[in-house]
């Protein structure tokens, strides 16, 4: 016979397995590697210009600057034009001057 414990904690793990699935982040993941995107070092978020530009503390077209010369590497999702960019290339590159928006 199944411990109820046992049962309990199984239906708690396909919840969370559940919610993972449905989460945008791991949907997002899951189109690009289905579009031949190679795996990053570790499961990472995406985030938009918009949002990289708030994280770096620099204006969005400095965003579009660093991917067009090869200093971030941008993605598209299939279906879409908007870049994304992984959270952990953002986070390697250097942190802005005093007073500049080189990054």
């Amino acid at each position: 016979m199944f411990d109820l414990e046992q049962v309990d904690a199984f239906a708690q793990k396909l919840q969370a397995i559940s919610e993972m699935i449905h989460d945008p982040v791991f949907e997002s993941y899951m189109k690009m590697m289905e579009a031949g995107a190679k795996e990053p070092p570790y499961f990472d978020r995406m985030v938009t210009v918009k949002d990289a530009a708030k994280i770096l503390g620099v204006n969005k077209s400095r965003i579009y600057s660093l991917a067009k010369e090869g200093h971030l590497k941008a993605y598209r999702l299939p279906d879409s034009l908007c870049q994304r960019f992984w959270l952990h290339d953002l986070m390697s590159l250097p942190k802005p001057t005093e007073g500049g928006e080189q990054a």
